[in-house]
C-alpha cells in the first residue's frame, strides 16, 4: 500500500542583504502529555528545515529556499513545532535564529508582510504594503533571522509571494515552505515563475510505508 510522502526542494543563490476531510489543525498539536516521536516522514520535514538553517548559518550571505510537501495529517507542523522548540536564542539579538509565519487562504502581501513583523516581535506600523515590506525585512535583519519557515505554504498566493522572494532576495534570509503536495503545482503558474525560478527542480521524494 502506497504511504505517504515528503518532497523537498532546495536552492542556493546569492542574496543582495547583509477525498478525507481532515481539520486544518489536525498536525498543530500533540494530544495532551504526549510526547514528540519522530516517525520516519517527520524525520524528513525535521531533516529538510535542519539542512537550511545549517546552510543559512554556516555559509552566511548565501541564501536557500526549501519546500517541503506531505499530504494532511502526516505531522509535518507537529515536526515544525518540535524544530522551532530546540532553537536556542542568539546571544546578541536574544531571539532564535528561526521564526515561523502561516500563510493565510486568499492572503494578502501586506498581511505576510504584517505576519512576519507580528514573528518577529515588530509591531506593524506601515499604512500600505511596501512600508509594512520594507519593516518585515528591517526586522528581520535586526533580529538576525536566519530562516523563515512558512507553514501551510500551499495557501501562497502571487501576491505574498512577492512578499517572500523580496525578503529572499534582500536580506540574505533563508525561506522554507511548507505544505500540502499542490504547493508544487503552484509553481507551474506563469505568474509564479520569478519564484519558481529559485527552487530547485526536481525535489527529492521520500516516503513512509
Amino acid at each position: 500500500m502506497a504511504g505517504n510522502s515528503v518532497r523537498t526542494g532546495y536552492y542556493r543563490g546569492a542574496a543582495s542583504g547583509d477525498s478525507t476531510h481532515v481539520p486544518s489543525d489536525v498536525e498543530d498539536r500533540l494530544p495532551l502529555g504526549q510526547p514528540f516521536i519522530q516517525t520516519s516522514v517527520q524525520e524528513m520535514v525535521y531533516v529538510g528545515l535542519n539542512i537550511a538553517l545549517r546552510m543559512a548559518t554556516y555559509e552566511r550571505g548565501w541564501a536557500v529556499i526549501v519546500a517541503v510537501t506531505g499530504s494532511p495529517g502526516v505531522g509535518k507542523t507537529i515536526a515544525t513545532e518540535q524544530f522551532l522548540r530546540e532553537q536556542q536564542d542568539l546571544s546578541h539579538t536574544g531571539r532564535p535564529p528561526v521564526a515561523r509565519v502561516k500563510a493565510r487562504p486568499r492572503g494578502t502581501a501586506k498581511r505576510m508582510a504584517e505576519d512576519v513583523c507580528l514573528a518577529l516581535g515588530a509591531e506593524p506600523e506601515g499604512m500600505n504594503t511596501y512600508a509594512l515590506a520594507d519593516q518585515a525585512r528591517n526586522a528581520i535583519r535586526r533580529a538576525d533571522l536566519r530562516l523563515l519557515i512558512v507553514d501551510e505554504a500551499d495557501h501562497l498566493n502571487a501576491d505574498s509571494f512577492g512578499v517572500l522572494r523580496s525578503i529572499f532576495d534582500r536580506t540574505g534570509c533563508s525561506v522554507a515552505l511548507v505544505g500540502l503536495p499542490r504547493l508544487l503545482s503552484v509553481f507551474k503558474d506563469p505568474q509564479h515563475a520569478q519564484f519558481r525560478d529559485r527552487l530547485a527542480s526536481p525535489p527529492t521524494s521520500h516516503s513512509s510505508r
